[in-house]
């Protein structure tokens, strides 16, 4: 009897497990959309401005592009870098302002994938300069460790990149490590008088998110990101019927229950090697990231003077929802930007990235500057 039992429930949660498989299956891949061959056509055609390839790639050795396996990050983030406030029953974490931070990291043999300094200003963001008080344009960079420049130092990121060419324009850096939607929302929603977002001078604001597909998961703290270990501290968001985001808790504090769970899938050998995730992705979920970086853009415009806010899609990602994504933004009147069809592997031979590293080279912000400006600032309405 005891063995009947045992088998009965065996068979019943290997049913169990192949349809979370196919609910996941069903959910993920089938029935997304995608831009139509002229909205494509417009992204490539992007790379034949005639001033873009040859000034980039002169005089650079040509590099061959690989990750390090476990590198070395003992000294990635120096003592005291970070500081965690708390108001009230929340608790956020900042760079501690007004510091010169040195960020190391090499490979396992030692070698140095970078050794760059982050200077982190009084209102705990990166620093970017060339701001003026009297300037009357701004432009905020949201996102996560691409915005913020890690493994660069201050001139080789994207904001300052940017600020560089835009001398009548203060560029704000809003990026940070591990961020996204649910970061950005959570500072701005349920934090008050945040400190990043303190002194941003000007009254005609524009601001660009930079959406990386890895950033889905941030959102709904997939099991993926507990693989990563940090996953414990994604905050987390319910979206009530009424149309509004209710803060969960951060799963580290606030959901041990879930947490523990999220945790046992995501060390389990068998989810690895399969590429089980929870939660499943599908179109609802889609839907509620776009809605949520809706909010974003009405906060930001209520609050801060931004007349402009854009949706740009990196052109490094992997999966295959970012043209769904930029579509439900579209629909939700959101402004939005495909550049995952560049072929940036092409313009940039094999420079694009930190050798080592999966983060944008300095060579990688100049090229993106330059296409921003190009296609986004110079241009007061989408293109069709």
């Amino acid at each position: 009897m005891k063995y009947f039992l045992k088998v009965s429930l065996l068979a019943c949660a290997n049913v169990l497990f192949l349809l979370l498989i196919f609910e996941a299956i069903s959910r993920y891949f089938v029935n997304f959309q995608f831009y139509p061959s002229a909205r494509i056509e417009r992204t490539e055609s992007l790379s034949k401005f005639a001033n873009f390839r040859p000034k980039y790639l002169e005089s650079l050795d040509q590099k061959t592009f690989n990750y390090s396996s476990n590198p070395d990050e003992s000294l990635k983030f120096p003592e005291n870098y970070f500081k965690a406030i708390r108001q009230d029953s929340k608790v956020y974490t900042v760079p501690s302002p007004n510091q010169l931070a040195r960020s190391i990291v090499k490979t396992q043999s030692g070698e140095i994938v970078y050794d760059v300094t982050y200077s982190i200003d009084k209102n705990s963001r990166r620093t970017v300069t060339g701001n003026n008080r009297k300037n009357d344009n701004f432009l905020m960079l949201l996102g996560g460790s691409m915005v913020y420049g890690e493994g660069l130092d201050d001139r080789d990121t994207l904001p300052q990149q940017l600020a560089d060419r835009l001398p009548k324009t203060n560029v704000y850096n809003l990026g940070f490590h591990g961020f996204g939607v649910n970061s950005i929302l959570y500072e701005l929603q349920e934090i008050k008088d945040h400190p990043r977002y303190q002194n941003l001078y000007g009254t005609n604001g524009t601001a660009i998110f930079y959406l990386f597909d890895d950033h889905l998961f941030r959102f709904f703290g997939s099991t993926v990101l507990y693989r990563r270990n940090w996953g414990y501290y994604q905050p987390l968001f319910d979206y009530s019927k009424n149309n509004q985001f209710i803060f969960k808790g951060i799963p580290k504090y606030d959901l041990p229950v879930r947490t523990f769970f999220y945790d046992l899938v995501a060390r389990s050998q068998l989810t690895h090697t399969i590429g089980f995730n929870l939660p499943f992705i599908g179109h609802h979920e889609i839907d509620i990231y776009a809605k949520a970086l809706l909010q974003i853009q009405s906060i930001l415009k209520r609050r801060f003077h931004v007349n402009r806010f854009i949706v740009v899609s990196s052109y490094r990602n992997e999966l295959l929802i970012t043209q769904t994504i930029l579509q439900r933004l579209q629909e939700l009147g959101v402004e939005t930007r495909d550049y995952s069809t560049l072929n940036i592997f092409q313009i940039l031979k094999g420079n694009q990235f930190i050798p080592h590293d999966g983060h944008p080279s300095a060579l990688s912000n100049k090229f993106k500057a330059d296409l921003f400006v190009a296609d986004i600032l110079e241009q007061p309405n989408p293109p069709k």
